[in-house]
């Protein structure tokens, strides 16, 4: 478990086996204006690191982790504060993770192909709509299809009032080209 201590920055790792916590190690300190976006292996060595955004700046960090302690982190740019991480998957099918990015102001989706703590490329996938959020993100490795599985408010209310005409606002939420495919 990964536990983040909200007044000092730092990051621990506690060890639980059977329901009891048995080894707390410091994993390393980062400054409170880097938000936790994710996990994933950024640098394909194969170990599980971790992606971090600035919430003034928007900038992205990796941090590459080893037992139990940060080893090397990378700048990887800055995408600006309307760009939220939507979660982390192989999108490119080259056996590490990449990282796919959503706009909070119009619904725009990107996926970003990382390798060697590097972002080589973006490709621009659609949009779901604004009023969509992201809940889980899938790669090919979960299913044959990748995509985006987006939790909708507006679709939920439609659903639950039959006759409402509000549908048509719903279905900007929902594209089956954007979505994934079950």
């Amino acid at each position: 478990m990964l536990m983040r201590n909200t007044s000092t920055g730092d990051f621990e790792v506690f060890e639980v086996s059977y329901n009891n916590i048995t080894n707390i190690a410091l994993l390393g300190t980062v400054g409170l204006d880097w938000k936790v976006g994710g996990f994933g292996d950024f640098n394909a060595d194969g170990r599980t690191d971790m992606m971090l955004q600035n919430i003034h700046t928007g900038g992205l960090e990796a941090y590459n982790i080893s037992h139990d302690a940060i080893i090397g982190a990378a700048y990887m740019g800055v995408t600006g504060l309307d760009w939220k991480i939507a979660g982390f998957g192989d999108f490119f099918n080259h056996g590490h993770d990449d990282m796919m990015m959503r706009n909070v102001n119009n619904g725009s989706i990107y996926t970003y192909d990382i390798s060697g703590n590097h972002i080589n490329s973006a490709t621009y996938m659609g949009i779901v709509g604004a009023e969509c959020e992201p809940v889980i993100v899938l790669d090919n490795r979960d299913v044959m299809h990748f995509g985006l599985l987006v939790h909708c408010r507006m679709i939920l209310r439609t659903i639950a009032r039959p006759g409402n005409h509000r549908h048509k606002d719903a279905a900007k939420c929902w594209n089956h080209q954007q979505a994934a495919k079950w």
